[in-house]
């Protein structure tokens, strides 16, 4: 196992181009994303398509962040999984992966 692994980035990575947060940032911006996330039991007041349009944005917000090095989907997802369960909501990620692999 690397010595980074579950650790918060401490090095500069991007994809096709784009950078992710600076590790110097990352602390402040999920802190943001956590405020923006709120209280998790409110969640459980949200309808399906309220949960999902809220959901949608912290796990693009927590994405545009890529707190680590490997990792970062199945994390997000995993936590995605969580919020939903608390919630009382059924989650399939099978009908995630489907739609991310649509094309058109």
């Amino acid at each position: 196992m690397c010595g980074w692994a579950g650790q918060p980035r401490t090095i500069r990575i991007g994809k096709a181009g784009n950078w992710f947060c600076y590790p110097e940032h990352i602390a402040t911006e999920m802190a943001w994303v956590f405020r923006e996330l709120g209280n998790p039991d409110r969640l459980a007041h949200l309808d399906g398509t309220s949960f999902a349009k809220h959901l949608a944005h912290i796990v693009a917000e927590i994405n545009a962040v890529h707190p680590f090095r490997e990792g970062n989907g199945r994390t997000q997802l995993t936590f995605l999984a969580m919020l939903a369960e608390h919630a009382g909501l059924t989650f399939n990620d099978d009908i995630l992966e489907r739609i991310a692999s649509f094309k058109p």
